[in-house]
């Protein structure tokens, strides 16, 4: 699927986020700083409901922070040619993207929320934005609070505790995967965090 930036085209022309209204505020806001991109220039369309890769995900997270870092060999189904590559080295370097096992990072499998979440959480660690004092126990109220990995339940409590996510008639999801419209507003959230911190 190709994307296109957004650039001066008034995001507002989003023709299919009519069931995402939701995430409206957080999707125009990131496109309008060429964050997000859409799926179809000439039909002017989000795809709001469409998962994210882990790979995508990165790639936006990178540039929303304007990450740096030495471009280094990274995970080993990651490419110097794929356009996501400088991204997913840069947050290999930072310890915020950590691979599926030793040597792979899965770059086109769908994100988890429980893995959108880990990655939040370190590259706020990594901007050096405050963390408050999170731990799994803080999501004992949650009906699939055990489906949380062990690995993930403590960037689970924080993007909770900071209300940068939120679960839904009780339940956290974090093993599903994450839209479009879900990636944008995580991210969103996150930027305006930093950005109040630095004010």
């Amino acid at each position: 699927m190709t994307l296109y930036a957004i650039g001066d085209k008034n995001p507002a022309a989003f023709t299919d986020l009519g069931k995402h209204e939701w995430a409206r505020e957080a999707i125009d806001k990131l496109a309008e700083r060429g964050i997000v991109k859409g799926t179809s220039i000439e039909k002017g369309t989000f795809s709001p409901a469409n998962q994210i890769t882990r790979a995508d995900f990165i790639l936006m997270l990178v540039n929303m922070l304007d990450l740096r870092a030495e471009i280094a060999s990274t995970f080993a189904d990651v490419k110097p040619n794929d356009y996501y590559y400088d991204a997913v080295s840069i947050a290999k370097q930072l310890g915020i993207a950590s691979g599926v096992n030793e040597v792979n990072f899965a770059p086109r499998d769908s994100i988890s929320r429980q893995d959108a979440m880990v990655m939040l959480t370190r590259a706020l660690q990594t901007t050096g934005a405050k963390k408050p004092s999170a731990s799994g126990s803080t999501l004992e109220g949650f009906r699939d609070a055990s489906q949380i990995a062990p690995y993930a339940a403590d960037s689970v409590a924080t993007m909770f505790e900071y209300g940068l996510v939120t679960g839904s008639n009780g339940y956290m999801k974090p093993k599903s995967t994450t839209s479009r419209a879900e990636a944008a507003t995580f991210l969103y959230r996150v930027l305006q965090l930093i950005e109040g911190q630095q004010q």
